[in-house]
């Protein structure tokens, strides 16, 4: 995601590690990780929970640096879509992101987006 604006600031380097160790991840491996240039095939967890984890974890390193690019709106769809989530409730999702790129996200409102295209 950083790497499609072309740019890594402060903001989202910090989010990245405080979500890296969020999920297990010591600081030492974050970095290290960052610091590959080679790029690893995306392994989508079977788990829907740890799926959707991962997606709301990138919408919001989208939206950190207080802008969102068209580049970091299409990789976070075709991310999305490669976690297995529906292109229309992608389209929402990033939408919504956009619409609070400066303002506070309701709470409930990704849920409320997400909901109606559970199964």
């Amino acid at each position: 995601m950083t790497a499609s604006d072309n740019r890594l600031e402060a903001k989202e380097l910090i989010y990245i590690l405080e979500a890296g160790m969020q999920i297990g991840f010591d600081r030492e491996t974050i970095i290290q990780i960052g610091q590959e240039t080679e790029l690893h095939p995306l392994v989508v967890p079977a788990d829907e929970a740890q799926r959707m984890t991962m997606l709301y974890y990138l919408l919001f390193l989208m939206r950190i640096d207080g802008h969102i690019d068209p580049d970091e709106e299409i990789f976070a769809k075709m991310f999305g879509f490669k976690l297995g989530f529906n292109e229309l409730m992608l389209e929402e999702l990033v939408i919504v992101m956009k619409d609070h790129v400066n303002a506070e996200l309701p709470e409930d409102l990704l849920i409320e987006k997400v909901r109606k295209y559970l199964n």
